[in-house]
């Protein structure tokens, strides 16, 4: 099996960028990265309120998550942590925010709909982590059988 390829993309990036990635490629991202969800969506897009317009020119990645941050005295925030949440809340208005802000790499966790690129962390495992899944499993469907 080859390396994967690493990438360094940009959140701002051109159609031919994203075209070139591959399966299983690592990719890194280079600029800001902002989070919106179902409040950020229905208030611009159903109760058509502004964004901000350097939004586009800034960014085109969206970050489906949950935030823990804390406003500071001089008014900036401090990321405490970020959770990533399940996308398929807001795929309903992905089609249209994304027309309206050129966002172009969404990022979350599944279940959207399947005209989106999925991509997964791989899943490696060394020989005595699999056989010890596997002593695991047995003995687990062992006392399950047992109490039949």
């Amino acid at each position: 099996m080859s390396k994967p390829r690493e990438i360094r993309l940009s959140t701002t990036p051109t159609p031919e960028a994203i075209a070139a990635l591959r399966l299983g490629d690592i990719v890194y991202l280079d600029g800001i990265i902002y989070t919106a969800r179902e409040g950020v969506y229905m208030r611009a897009l159903e109760h058509k309120a502004n964004i901000p317009m350097e939004l586009p020119a800034q960014s085109a990645a969206n970050f489906h998550c949950s935030p823990a941050a804390a406003i500071r005295s001089d008014g900036s925030f401090d990321m405490g942590a970020v959770t990533a949440t399940a996308s398929f809340r807001f795929a309903k208005w992905l089609p249209e925010w994304m027309a309206k802000t050129g966002a172009r790499l969404i990022i979350g966790k599944g279940g959207m709909y399947g005209n989106v690129l999925r991509i997964t962390p791989a899943l490696t495992a060394t020989p005595e982590q699999v056989e010890m899944a596997l002593d695991i499993l047995d003995h687990a469907f062992g006392e399950v059988q047992e109490g039949f």
